[in-house]
């Protein structure tokens, strides 16, 4: 696992952001807590291969950078906003990825896998 820093209460603030790396805990898989991107906004669908889901007001559709080997919203679903603890800031373990995280709009994830998003 990695260790980061998260910024908590960020989403009091204003929305999650495409792009933007989280610190999420869904309540369906025992309070663990998981690092992953928000790729969806509410009212949005998102396709990733054959699969679609049509996003609710204040749901989010996150994806591991590795999203065919991660446990993420393939898996557990769109979460809320209260889910989200907040934004991940910095990532200082292991010592070789120490680096400020930001977000990256039109960031491809995964191996040439293809995340689509529309209203």
């Amino acid at each position: 696992g990695a260790l980061v820093f998260v910024r908590e209460g960020t989403y009091r603030l204003h929305p999650p952001r495409r792009g933007e790396i989280v610190a999420v805990r869904p309540p369906s898989l025992g309070g663990k807590t998981f690092v992953k991107r928000v790729v969806g906004l509410p009212r949005e669908r998102v396709r990733v291969g054959m699969r679609e889901w049509k996003l609710g007001d204040g749901e989010f559709f996150l994806l591991g950078d590795r999203p065919e080997h991660s446990m993420d919203s393939q898996i557990f679903g769109p979460v809320t906003r209260e889910e989200l603890i907040g934004s991940v800031r910095l990532r200082v373990w292991p010592w070789r990825v120490f680096r400020h995280e930001r977000t990256e709009e039109g960031r491809p994830w995964g191996n040439g896998l293809c995340v689509e998003t529309s209203a």
